[in-house]
């Protein structure tokens, strides 16, 4: 998909030696100081075209002129991995060390100005919204002759849910899991933030921050 933006993190050094085999770079790496066996981080971001419309950057030369820049965002706004704090607003859990030295790449050579990213051409638009849905409530309704709206809302729900339900899942859970697909289509949802295991794990976490910073 055009507008889409994604990160691989991952240790190269296990990487060469279990898939690759590019041992050509240790000897790189040694120049500044690596040994071996030692883990070699690697970050890399993948970004489509769409995103870096989005983030006003249509040429290559924008693209080159604005590398810090890009590099600052994805680091600091788009994605950063923190440290788990027992505060529960995670804007002001710590950045994790390895995070920091990431976000660090110096880009002193290129300018670095601020971007922002506007993502409305991306959005559906509420004429899109608020005419399809009930076009095809219309549709039902002349279809089984109804001319009442509230009757014929009802008609579409309830035989809504019994199509579903004849492919083995409500129409609350449909329309949930096409929410969810497309939230993440659209970096809109976070879509592990409402799993019951997920908010299990992160008060754990902030839990066993808390007593080891209280050395508990």
């Amino acid at each position: 998909m055009g507008g889409v933006v994604q990160s691989r993190f991952y240790d190269k050094y296990l990487e060469i030696m279990e898939q690759s085999h590019k041992a050509y770079l240790f000897d790189l790496w040694a120049v500044s100081g690596w040994q071996v066996g030692q883990p070699v981080w690697r970050q890399e971001f993948q970004i489509g075209r769409g995103a870096l419309k989005e983030l006003g950057i249509r040429s290559v030369d924008e693209l080159l002129g604005n590398l810090g820049a890009l590099w600052a965002y994805l680091t600091g706004d788009w994605l950063r991995l923190a440290e788990v704090a027992a505060d529960s607003n995670r804007s002001r859990w710590p950045n994790q060390a390895l995070c920091n030295a990431v976000a660090s790449v110096d880009w002193s050579d290129v300018p670095q100005p601020t971007l922002k990213r506007i993502r409305s051409s991306g959005l559906p638009r509420d004429e899109q919204i608020f005419t399809a849905f009930p076009g095809y409530i219309a549709a039902l309704m002349a279809r089984e002759g109804i001319t009442d709206w509230d009757e014929g809302l009802g008609l579409a729900l309830h035989a809504a849910n019994e199509f579903h339900m004849r492919n083995g899942k409500s129409l609350r859970r449909y329309v949930e899991g096409k929410a969810k697909s497309k939230g993440r289509q659209l970096s809109t949802v976070d879509n592990r933030k409402n799993l019951p295991e997920e908010r299990r794990r992160i008060q754990a976490e902030a839990e066993a921050y808390r007593k080891a910073k209280d050395g508990e």
